[in-house]
């Protein structure tokens, strides 16, 4: 249950588009003005950071249209060719006048070949400056509702959010947060956004995900899947000419594909508006169909219709999205903001499962930060320290035990983790191989931990800038000791997880992570290292596969191992997060086998120290009798307790940047 702090303030919107979604929204404020909406239906969060559905304000509305430029803004939400329900007609005066926008590319040619209580009319009017319309009106949202393939349209208003320090909510399928240029402008312009292509409450996609999802978390396997809808408002008439209908199909698509361990080929997939029939008015239905296998190959099939009333089913939404991005505001946020994107928008920066992007967002709600439970700061007087894990997809923790039991385990191993764990020197000399031809490399190692493998990069690789990334802060205290003692200072420290990563874009060589990835959103750190390397530029990734860490000594010996370990990644799986990643492509997969040798009071000095965090999955007491089961086995199995010797197997992904 999220904490409720009611604010007596205002947010403070603007709305670029009063159409249908506009009309919707704002009829919402209105009736849920009107009574508890603890008890009222239609709300994900009454409150967020204080303020309820009621506590949004509309400051400014701009259009193109000629019968909504000029009128008072709780007219211009019926004009038509706004067709949607209405649910609250009881507004006040809101003494907002919607004022001309820039018509850009807002208008498509082919709506002059329909009647006019369908399309859109442009008003013979100048366009206002929305810039000095924010400054004027003290706007700090802006809502873009503007028509699909509004690409210019949109840029200029994002353009004008920049310039100003509004804060955008992107419902469009114009790509803006998940575009990482755009992305950094807003970052460095210190201006939160979230988006892009409003997610509807319960509509077509996400219906269609959360099958989708299903049939892979209960061992299905989806062979081909299409969703076909209709609808009879203004955007079904604009996404008529496909041109404007490419980004929407790209969007919803790729929606749908991110919920797949295994991505489906083009011809598998068909996800789009299907036709505009102008009796269904804002009566959008949806037509999804799915074929897939199951036990023995066994096949199913799902038809799903699904019927609903497209714009409030958006502005439901909607009304999150905008006090989720005035509360990035107040907390000095910037740039995508990424758990309230995921959980709203159809094509966010980061696409991650629904129940995880719920459960990041109301962690973002709650306490400023987009990460959940898991991966809450530690702030206590012994550790001053953050999870390794981000949560997110397979592999991540969950839950406030795992959290304590992994932020105490890096800070308790910290002194110790270099004389415990076991450094391989292979990758290390695979890495410096790779990247021979280059004359200096700028490279970024996430998950750095104590520095070992970093002290071995800077003795083999020359003219080596290394930008040293840890959550544990004792991690990071014990690196810098490490590479100061060996005089090297060539090198910089971040204290941060995966979610809230910042790396420049094309600013590195190389990045690299040890034995860490199984800590990460693995789909998030792909596209952040993406993005932050150069055209060739390498990421390596040293880790170990559930089926090599199932033949390892602990894997075989130690109780309840394996079952324990349940977060290292499968080779298919990687490979299907690394084909999901626009701009990577895999150069080979190596495989390291290592002989081992080790004392049984060497094994159990590593097993107290908890040198691998697996150890701290168990209570005290399975660990205890799973100490005296490793010691019985290990005698039962091995004549020389001084020298019990077994083969270790890693693997190294090697992947390049290229151009897309």
């Amino acid at each position: 249950m999220l904490t409720v702090i009611k604010s007596v303030n205002t947010v403070k919107r603007a709305i670029a588009g009063v159409g249908n979604c506009a009309s919707s929204l704002v009829q919402g404020i209105a009736h849920y003005r009107k009574g508890r909406v603890e008890v009222l239906p239609g709300l994900m969060h009454p409150y967020i950071g204080g303020w309820g559905p009621g506590d949004l304000e509309v400051v400014a509305a701009f259009d193109v249209d000629r019968r909504k430029v000029g009128r008072p803004l709780e007219e211009a939400i019926f004009a038509k060719p706004n067709c949607t329900m209405v649910f609250e007609d009881e507004l006040p005066s809101s003494g907002v006048v919607v004022q001309m926008g820039p018509v850009l590319d807002g208008v498509a040619p082919h709506m002059a070949d329909y009647p006019d209580d369908e399309a859109f009319r442009p008003a013979d009017a100048d366009p206002v400056d929305i810039a000095d319309v924010f400054k004027r009106t003290g706007a700090e949202v802006l809502v873009c509702y503007l028509p699909v393939g509004s690409e210019q349209a949109a840029l200029h208003y994002a353009q004008a959010c920049l310039d100003t320090g509004v804060a955008m909510v992107n419902c469009i399928p114009v790509f803006i947060a998940s575009n990482p240029s755009w992305a950094e402008k807003f970052k460095i312009a210190g201006v939160p956004i979230v988006g892009d292509d409003i997610k509807s409450q319960v509509g077509a996609t996400i219906a269609h995900r959360l099958l989708t999802r299903l049939f892979g978390d209960r061992g299905y396997t989806l062979d081909r899947t299409y969703q076909l809808n209709t609808g009879g408002n203004t955007d079904f008439l604009n996404m008529k000419a496909l041109d404007r209908l490419t980004s929407k199909k790209v969007s919803k698509t790729e929606s749908v594909q991110s919920q797949l361990d295994v991505r489906l080929g083009g011809r598998d997939i068909h996800i789009g508006p299907s036709d505009y029939v102008p009796w269904q008015g804002d009566n959008k239905v949806a037509f999804i169909r799915m074929e897939g296998r199951g036990f023995g190959s066994a096949p199913i099939e799902i038809e799903m219709r699904l019927s609903v009333q497209d714009s409030p089913n958006s502005a439901g939404v909607v009304i999150d999205a905008v006090r989720c991005a005035r509360l990035g505001m107040v907390r000095g946020m910037a740039g995508p903001l990424e758990a309230p994107s995921s959980y709203y928008m159809k094509s966010p920066p980061v696409q991650m499962r629904d129940s995880v992007a719920r459960d990041l967002c109301d962690a973002f709600i709650e306490e400023g930060r987009a990460e959940a439970p898991a991966a809450r700061i530690v702030k206590s007087a012994a550790e001053q320290t953050r999870v390794s894990t981000t949560v997110g997809e397979p592999g991540d923790m969950t839950g406030e035990e795992a959290s304590a039991g992994m932020s105490g385990h890096f800070a308790r191993v910290a002194e110790v983790y270099g004389t415990v764990r076991t450094t391989d020197r292979d990758p290390v000399h695979y890495i410096r191989d790779a990247l021979a031809d280059r004359a200096n490399v700028r490279a970024a190692d996430i998950g750095c931990g104590d520095g070992r493998y970093d002290r071995l990069l800077f003795d083999h690789i020359p003219n080596l800038h290394l930008v040293c990334v840890d959550s544990s802060a004792p991690m990071l205290e014990r690196l810098f000791d490490c590479l100061a003692e060996a005089r090297i200072d060539n090198f910089v420290t971040r204290l941060s997880g995966v979610n809230d990563l910042a790396l420049e874009d094309d600013s590195l060589d190389a990045i690299l992570t040890f034995n860490a990835v199984h800590h990460f959103n693995v789909p998030a750190f792909l596209a952040k290292a993406r993005r932050a390397l150069r055209d060739d530029g390498r990421l390596f990734i040293y880790t170990r596969t559930p089926e090599q860490n199932a033949g390892t000594l602990w894997g075989r010996f130690f109780p309840r191992f394996t079952e324990k370990e349940s977060r290292l990644h499968t080779i298919k799986s990687m490979e299907a997060w690394i084909a999901g990643t626009p701009g990577l492509e895999m150069v080979e997969a190596r495989v390291f086998r290592y002989a081992r040798t080790a004392s049984l009071d060497r094994l159990f000095e590593q097993m107290r120290s908890r040198h691998y965090s697996t150890f701290s999955l168990y209570d005290e007491r399975e660990f205890e009798e799973a100490c005296r089961g490793f010691d019985e086995r290990i005698r039962d199995a091995f004549d020389d307790l001084e020298a019990i010797r077994w083969y270790d197997e890693n693997i190294m992904l090697h992947l390049v940047r290229i151009e897309v």
